[in-house]
């Protein structure tokens, strides 16, 4: 009787194992699938304020899918993402009230910029299969106020606008018979602030092997093209790059304010600082210390 009893005791955990696996296999499965969903919309939101910070700086031309802006800021969102790829980038302009607007008529301050990121990925367990679903859809979206000013290459910027100030005096001499004025004007044009476009640098850039280990400077040398308007202003033009971890290297880039009009410079550097660990770094272009305009790149 024991014999039979235990055998039995045996057949119904098999049974009951037979029923409980399956819905705790699929309850681990669908936790799988959720962790993926939220990994996947975090990416999506950070790509998309990457996306964001770029475009806050040099908006004229932002949501034309033609321009080299626009293509600036999917080339921001993609160094983010590293591996993924991005099926949709979508650019706009709103106004203080939540409306869409034309990135060329945004007001600095007042309107705000917001890029919106998605792509598909790969399930990873046959759950969402099993409910219809072929991939998972990874969505993301910032909004930022604008804070910079149309650059070269867009629209003109108001701050740059040559500004003519006009004074006038005027004296008058009278004499027992005569009386006569005489006007004088001066004219003094201050000139336009100084302005750089978006640089130009590679959207990758490797680190050195050293026995077999990643070494924390750069295989290559990091070239660093940009324009500017010209201006008088720009007296004081440096390029620095910023690594993952924080830390800048920078230099005056010894720019000829001579035409062509506008200028066209370029910089170099050997990448043999120790700073370069894997991430987004950034260029940014410096005129004393106010930046004019930056752009990011990837440390593999």
């Amino acid at each position: 009787m024991a014999r039979r009893s235990r055998r039995g005791s045996e057949g119904v955990t098999i049974v009951e194992a037979a029923f409980a696996l399956p819905i705790m296999l699929t309850f681990i499965f669908g936790l799988v699938d959720l962790g993926m969903w939220t990994l996947n919309a975090n990416q999506a939101t950070n790509a998309a304020r990457d996306g964001a910070r770029l475009a806050i700086l040099d908006f004229a031309t932002a949501d034309d899918q033609t321009s080299a802006m626009h293509a600036d800021i999917v080339d921001a969102v993609q160094s983010r993402l590293e591996s993924e790829k991005v099926e949709a980038v979508s650019v706009s302009c709103i106004d203080d009230g939540g409306a869409p607007i034309s990135c060329s008529t945004a007001e600095v301050d007042i309107d705000s910029v917001r890029v919106e990121v998605e792509w598909a990925w790969d399930l990873v367990t046959p759950v969402a299969a099993i409910l219809g679903y072929d991939r998972g859809e990874a969505t993301g979206s910032a909004t930022m106020k604008l804070v910079g000013r149309p650059l070269p290459g867009g629209s003109t910027p108001s701050s740059t606008t040559s500004t003519s100030t006009t004074t006038t005096s005027t004296t008058t001499t009278t004499t027992p018979d005569t009386s006569t004025s005489s006007t004088s004007t001066t004219t003094t044009t201050t000139p336009p602030n100084c302005a750089a476009g978006v640089p130009d640098v590679p959207t990758s850039v490797n680190r050195k092997k050293m026995s077999g280990n990643s070494s924390q400077q750069l295989a290559s040398a990091v070239l660093v093209e940009f324009t500017t308007n010209g201006s008088a202003a720009c007296a004081d033009l440096r390029v620095r790059l910023v690594s993952a971890s924080g830390e800048s290297v920078e230099i005056g880039c010894g720019c000829d304010l001579e035409p062509p009009d506008p200028p066209n410079h370029e910089w170099s550097y050997d990448g043999s600082d120790n700073i370069w660990r894997p991430g987004t770094a950034r260029a940014e272009i410096l005129n004393g210390e106010t930046v004019l305009s930056s752009k990011n790149f990837t440390v593999y």
